[in-house]
């Protein structure tokens, strides 16, 4: 009785989606543990209207998402980060796709691209009901550009991949970047480069999401 008194046993239902998942999870279950042993925290992942509908169900304690889909007077939230969008690509595609511009583009292009100069470049993407892919087709749309998609995949960390290997290039959102700067260091000779997107202003409202009381 002392014990649950004290919420030093239990357990914690967690949820978030796939890709924060493996960005998140591995080192907040190992910390999670040493400061507290006895308290058991279940981790699963799905999309963002599953993780909604667990919590509202009581399946789940707590959510980490995307809230810019999420409205229900039933949760409570607090936002952690208000995310930007970036576009990646190889050291590579850039000497390839800006042959006279290369290599002082990268300077050029840390100040924010205008992706109406990206249209030649072949493009791996979110699938369409993702938030990063709605900011992404809402902007283009505006602007009346279209990218070429040869790809769509859930996986952000494997979009990084791919274009690591000069397949195609990407976006990421901010908690990705420490992801690429990890894989940069661990792969010099497949540097990617990540720019800000000139005049989108839209983020990505990370939060926790819980139950109301």
């Amino acid at each position: 009785l002392d014990d649950i008194r004290s919420s030093r046993k239990g357990l914690i239902r967690l949820g978030t989606t796939e890709g924060r998942y493996r960005v998140l999870i591995p080192d907040l279950i190992s910390e999670f543990q040493l400061l507290y042993p006895d308290v058991v925290l279940d981790v699963q992942y799905a999309n963002t209207q599953q993780l909604t509908d667990r919590v509202l169900k009581n399946e789940l304690d707590l959510v980490l998402l995307n809230q810019n889909t999420i409205d229900h007077n039933q949760l409570d939230s607090q936002t952690l980060l208000n995310e930007r969008l970036y576009v990646v690509l190889s050291d590579h595609m850039l000497e390839r796709y800006f042959p006279d511009r290369y290599p002082q583009c990268r300077q050029d292009f840390a100040q924010g691209v205008d992706l109406a100069e990206f249209q030649s470049i072949p493009f791996v993407m979110n699938r369409r009901q993702f938030n990063s892919r709605t900011i992404l087709d809402n902007y283009l749309q505006a602007r009346g550009i279209h990218l070429q998609c040869l790809m769509e995949l859930t996986q952000l960390d494997i979009h990084f991949m791919m274009t690591a290997r000069d397949y195609a290039a990407s976006f990421c959102w901010s908690m990705y970047l420490p992801t690429i700067h990890q894989m940069n260091q661990s792969d010099p000779d497949r540097h990617l480069n990540v720019f800000p997107i000139r005049g989108l202003d839209a983020t990505n409202r990370f939060s926790l999401v819980t139950l109301k009381g």
